[in-house]
């Protein structure tokens, strides 16, 4: 050492591991140079907080979606709730009861024949009607209708007296609502040949056709007429034995049609069943057993497909028609499912107005608000055991009417929005009115009396699918072209094709869509003989290629091997063999489809061709797919480092087996995640899926068959779905998983490619 500073650098070539940070020469230390550096702090500190607060903004607007999405699909599983609400009295022993839709005036007929509409709030009476005069007899049976709202009184000498309540609602000042109702009685029928009848249900058919089963402890009719009219026919039912072991417990009756099925439970434990049409007689078509107790209450759900049983020793089943196969001509009541039995013996089922609910009471007034197709209880009834005499749920299912045989009328408050989704309807399978197992089935809307049928695994099935074929027809062509680009391609040609495949990624999908559903669909349909055999040929054509090229003297393969020459080969070859499918497939398909290939799948496989089917959203949706998938793993083969090469080239390896067994293995983690960055892409595809396939939600692994995916569902249910209905918290539902999908992917895919930079930054 000579005494003078070695400065940063000598004492680092000293092996000292710490030296004097520079400072400012005189020259930078003038006022614009420090003015110069403060501002250039100041900057830098608002940039890196500017791109913080961006990073941390874009995190949260993640979560906040995220939250949003669940927040929307999360009432789906809240349980239902019940509470006690007003008690409106009735006087006398109430029979029959209905409550309009604004739960504000109730009908009650009761057991002296006659017919009130009371105010529910204060109990006072609005209009009154009689049933039957005081001289027609006692009332031995009542029962009430729907689809106008009806009432129906049978007394013991033979007299059947019915009134029709219409609803009447005006609107005054500031926009007040006051209901009341016109009671319309109808002319009595009388002299009926069904005296002694204690049981009676009615269905009030077209608003003006009435169709009633009445019974005594030995005998069943069948009754028709006509709302205000004077023409009836009494039949009695036959072909059972009535009476003694067969006493007659209780009656039902439900239309299919133009078909009336007449219902009656016995003491023996059977169901026995008739159909008739409305001017033919009935027709004895089925008895079965149910168990050993009598059957003490029979109601059938709306849609009239599913009958509820209930014994003496309070078991509870669900019935309906199930043919022994799909074209079976026939079909036979079969028990579904039971649900929670009571304590004791059933007194009342009672059909809810909307889905498949219905409430269920035993003698002593308690019981429980149940869901037929998922076999779960809603909610259980509030309060103390009051024997009921009857029962009605409210027009808008959001309350129930209990009157008791004391006078009085209990209202029960009802919250149950969604009783028809469980985990395991939404993605178990499920017994559903009409289908011969139970069965994945998405359907969300039809008719009133529809069930409807919302399996998330039908979607989740037919997004995987639909990501299945296109990663299958996608990655190969990915992989081999970024293969091909990092390792083969030289530079300057390859400046021009790496950007030119990305910029497809720029292409909008609705326009690959729509290419693929006026022109590629209908192509693929024209000349599939052509297509199936375009893979062969190119085989065929390249295997050619391949065995020639042994043959061609050095520097010609030297020209030809890579660049422009192997262009110059690849798109003939691609272009012969194509033209060769095209000339060889009508030979083909007479050879080996017999002609018609569509029908051979049909007859030989068992398989069915629908033209917007998986194959062709395959081909349409990998050309989304691969400029995502190329640029990733292009960029991982890229940055091997070229000593890798160069070591397995040094000892004696060919390029290609350095590729395959050098650059690849170093290259998996990044070949993972542009597989992954793929997956994403494809399971959050929408308008392609939307305009490429019939969306049909069927599971079906055939790539000659379409399929539903969940973002295309959403988009095409989302705007008919009422807001805050089951089948908007469903696709939200839908949506929160379609989410966590993609999440997942992508996070996966971003894990892994950092990974991938630390290892080769290190190295």
């Amino acid at each position: 050492m000579d005494g003078t500073n070695p400065g940063p650098v000598g004492l680092r070539l000293a092996g000292l591991e710490q030296f004097e940070e520079p400072t400012l020469t005189d020259q930078h230390s003038t006022p614009e140079a420090v003015a110069r550096l403060r501002r250039a702090r100041i900057v830098d500190r608002i940039a890196r907080r500017a791109i913080g607060l961006g990073g941390v903004g874009v995190l949260v607007a993640v979560l906040a979606i995220f939250v949003f999405v669940g927040a929307e699909a999360v009432p789906l599983l809240w349980d239902s709730k019940a509470s006690t609400g007003r008690e409106i009295p009735a006087g006398r022993r109430p029979l029959a009861v209905r409550v309009d839709e604004y739960r504000a005036l109730v009908c009650v007929a009761d057991d002296d024949g006659a017919l009130v509409a009371r105010d529910a709030a204060t109990g006072e009476a609005r209009r009154s009607a009689r049933l039957v005069a005081k001289d027609a007899g006692r009332i031995i049976a009542a029962a009430a209708g729907d689809r106008p709202a009806s009432f129906f009184a049978l007394t013991d000498k033979g007299v059947l007296g019915s009134a029709v309540v219409m609803p009447l609602v005006t609107y005054g000042a500031a926009n007040a609502r006051t209901v009341d109702a016109d009671i319309q009685v109808q002319p009595p029928l009388d002299a009926l040949d069904c005296r002694g009848a204690t049981r009676l249900a009615v269905r009030v058919v077209e608003e003006e056709k009435v169709v009633a089963v009445a019974a005594s402890r030995d005998a069943a009719w069948l009754l028709r007429f006509k709302l205000g009219g004077d023409m009836i026919r009494v039949t009695q039912l036959t072909g059972v034995k009535l009476g003694g072991a067969a006493e007659v417990t209780s009656v039902g009756v439900c239309v299919t049609g133009d078909t009336y099925r007449l219902l009656t439970g016995l003491a023996d434990g059977r169901v026995v069943r008739w159909d008739a049409m409305w001017p033919e007689d009935p027709e004895l078509i089925e008895s079965i057993q149910t168990g050993t107790k009598p059957v003490t209450a029979l109601a059938t759900l709306l849609g009239d497909e599913t009958i509820l049983t209930g014994t003496e020793d309070g078991a509870i089943a669900a019935w309906f028609g199930v043919r022994a196969s799909k074209n079976a001509a026939t079909w036979n009541l079969s028990r579904i499912r039971s649900f929670e039995p009571l304590g004791g013996p059933v007194s009342h089922i009672v059909p809810s107005p909307r889905g498949k609910g219905f409430l269920v009471l035993g003698t002593d007034g308690l019981g429980y608000a149940g869901y037929a197709t998922t076999g779960e209880v809603v909610v259980r009834i509030p309060g103390a055991a009051r024997p009921v005499s009857t029962a009605v749920f409210a027009p808008k299912n959001d309350a129930i009417l209990l009157a008791d045989a004391e006078g009085a009328v209990r209202e029960i408050n009802l919250d149950a929005p969604h009783p028809e989704t469980t985990i395991r309807t939404l993605f178990l399978p499920v017994w559903y009115e009409s289908a011969t197992q139970p069965e994945l089935k998405w359907q969300s809307t039809g008719p009133d009396e529809f069930e409807p049928k919302m399996s998330l695994t039908v979607l989740v099935f037919g997004t995987l699918k639909g990501v299945l074929y296109a990663m299958l027809f996608s990655v190969p062509a990915a992989i081999a072209a970024a293969i091909y680009t990092a390792l083969f391609l030289p530079s300057r040609l390859r400046a021009i094709v790496k950007p030119a495949i990305e910029v497809l990624a720029a292409v909008p999908s609705v326009v690959v869509g729509l290419i693929a559903a006026l022109w590629l669909s209908p192509f693929v349909e024209q000349h599939l003989t052509a297509v199936f055999a375009w893979f062969p040929a190119q085989v065929l054509v390249f295997g050619l290629i391949f065995a020639a090229w042994r043959f061609l003297p050095s520097p010609t393969q030297q020209r030809l091997g890579g660049g422009w020459g192997a262009l110059a080969l690849a798109v003939p070859a691609i272009l012969v063999a194509s033209a060769l499918a095209g000339a060889a497939s009508p030979a083909v398909e007479s050879a080996v489809f017999g002609g018609d290939v569509k029908a051979w799948l049909r007859s030989n496989l068992g398989l069915t061709y629908d033209p917007r089917n998986a194959m062709v959203v395959g081909f349409a949706m990998g050309f989304a797919v691969i400029p995502v998938v190329f640029t990733i793993a292009e960029d991982a083969i890229s940055n091997v480092p070229r000593s890798l090469w160069a070591a397995s080239e040094a000892l004696g390896a060919t390029r290609w087996q350095t590729t395959w067994r050098v650059v690849l293995p170093a290259a998996t983690p990044g070949l993972f995640a542009a597989l992954m960055l793929g997956f994403g892409r494809a399971i959050g595809e929408t308008m392609i899926v939307l305009m490429a396939t019939g969306n049909t939600p069927i599971l079906d692994f055939s790539p000659f068959n379409g399929m539903r995916t969940i973002s295309a569902c959403i988009a095409v249910e989302i705007p008919e779905a009422p807001h805050g209905g089951t089948l908007y918290r469903v696709l939200f539902l839908a949506g929160l998983l379609l989410f966590s999908f993609t999440f997942v992917c992508n996070t996966a895919a971003e894990v892994i490619g950092q990974r991938l930079r630390r290892k080769y930054g290190r190295e």
